[in-house]
């Protein structure tokens, strides 16, 4: 059984979908210069993935809370998809 997306998890998803090429496009300059991804990073924190466990009280999207593990398993695999770095 597959859990329905929240609007939330599928804006974040279109945003992962969005910044993904760019993230792969870069993996090779830097495994091949051992650069730390600071592009990515500022990205990711820019298109608020940072937020994605605080609690919804404290201005994030409050997922690792009970019934809300699905929406973040998600994004996390797209992350991963797109930046094994």
């Amino acid at each position: 059984m597959t859990a329905a997306l929240t609007e939330t998890t599928r804006e974040l998803l279109a945003k992962v979908e969005e910044l993904g090429p760019r993230f792969r496009a870069r993996q090779r300059e830097l495994d091949t210069t051992s650069t730390f991804p600071f592009e990515a990073f500022r990205e990711a924190t820019e298109a608020g993935f940072h937020k994605l466990t605080i609690p919804v009280e404290y201005g994030g999207y409050g997922y690792w809370r009970p019934g809300n593990f699905s929406g973040y398993y998600r994004i996390l695999e797209r992350l991963a998809y797109w930046d094994t770095n």
